[in-house]
């Protein structure tokens, strides 16, 4: 039986539409691992680099090097699961 899935209410979908945005600096439409280390400093400063690359390869999960949009919001469903 697959894992049961929170589903993302229209209005959590546009505020992590907002975020991710937010973290792609550079408008690509996707987020890099210097994007999402940038955006991790401010949040954690102390974030090693290891954690960050950690992060990145858990969300990046046809592991073509970037974060689309749709990874983006599977890997938030997981952490509200989770929490």
């Amino acid at each position: 039986m697959p894992p049961k899935t929170q589903s993302i209410r229209p209005n959590e979908l546009a505020i992590i539409r907002q975020v991710f945005d937010n973290i792609d600096t550079d408008n690509s439409g996707t987020i890099e691992v210097a994007e999402l280390a940038a955006a991790m400093k401010q949040i954690v400063p102390d974030a090693t680099d290891e954690e960050i690359d950690e992060i990145f390869a858990q969300t990046d999960l046809d592991r073509n090097g970037t974060i689309e949009f749709e990874e983006f919001v599977k890997i938030i469903q997981t952490w509200l699961e989770d929490a």
